[in-house]
């Protein structure tokens, strides 16, 4: 497992956000987008949602390689 930490791309506003690669199995690499935002700029889960999904898409990540989840 890698403790590799970068901040998303130009563009994708993830608030204080980074990306951890959380494992390598084989050409498959697994990431996670980790957003820091305060509860009191909480928006609609599906805001939120679609907003990782923006982020993923940024770094060529969709579809079915795609899977978001918000926890509060």
């Amino acid at each position: 497992m890698f403790g590799l930490f970068w901040p998303a791309p130009l563009g994708v506003d993830l608030g204080t956000g980074s990306v951890k690669v959380i494992g390598l199995n084989g050409k498959k690499i697994s990431l996670a987008a980790f957003m820091d935002i305060p509860s009191s700029d909480w928006e609609e889960e599906a805001l939120l949602i679609n907003r990782l999904k923006n982020f993923f898409k940024e770094i060529n990540i969709d579809g079915k390689d795609s899977k978001e989840h918000i926890q509060r």
